[in-house]
């Protein structure tokens, strides 16, 4: 777990997940995120895992080298593998973000339920619909969605999604090691505060991303509408 400290700032946490880039309108997702990146002048910025789509490794590395090229404000940057993106270091990291302890992990690995159309996906994407830039997981995902209620909002999600979900809340509301724990994985955006007074959030996926201000004050932006409007 990498861990980190920062301390004396006024500026926020940017934190994205989920962003599948080598996989879907890579161009337009790197616009985005150079020009929030720019707008929202962050102390770090946080990749929470599945930020690439590594089935086609050539197009994630070029995504990479754009998005550092990007960052004109030279911001630190720090990527956590996910499930799509097992290539770097670290899976989780924690935060000392001006007193709040901030805990970061995607969220992928809590569920017992078999993720067959996962992996089933991975294998057709390698062999076959690589070919056709089709990224048959996300098709599969939504045939297998249903619904569930999530802080009083009825939304559709996989099954396994929905149990890695409760497993983390269930996790994260029987101790106090943090003040905020942040995933993704799910797709669906999310700010809970747990029983234990413990501020959970879900990050979305490429259309959103999180603003963490040292009060723990929380702000989730949609990329495309929000866009140009934050300040």
């Amino acid at each position: 777990m990498k861990k980190l400290e920062i301390t004396h700032t006024l500026k926020p946490l940017l934190i994205f997940s989920d962003l599948h880039l080598g996989s879907r309108q890579n161009d337009l997702k790197m616009e985005r995120i150079a020009n929030i990146i720019k707008q929202i002048d962050p102390c770090i910025v946080v990749f929470n895992g599945d930020t690439f789509n590594l089935p086609d490794r050539e197009l994630a590395r070029s995504a990479l080298n754009v998005l550092k090229r990007s960052n004109s404000n030279m911001t630190s940057m720090y990527f956590l593998s996910g499930n799509h993106d097992p290539i770097f270091p670290d899976s989780s990291m924690l935060v000392d973000f001006c007193g709040k302890k901030i805990f970061f992990e995607h969220g992928h690995a809590y569920a017992k339920t078999l993720k067959f159309f996962d992996y089933l996906g991975t294998v057709i994407n390698e062999k076959i619909m690589g070919w056709f830039k089709f990224d048959i997981q996300f098709w599969l995902r939504a045939r297998c969605a249903k619904s569930y209620t999530i802080s009083g909002n009825t939304v559709k999600m996989v099954k396994h999604l929905y149990e890695e979900r409760q497993k983390i809340i269930e996790k994260y509301s029987n101790q106090n090691d943090y003040q905020c724990v942040v995933t993704g994985h799910t797709h669906y955006k999310e700010v809970t505060s747990l029983d234990n007074h413990v501020l959970y959030i879900n990050t979305g996926n490429w259309e959103t991303c999180t603003v963490i201000h040292p009060n723990l004050i929380v702000k989730q932006l949609d990329l495309k509408r929000d866009l140009g409007m934050i300040k």
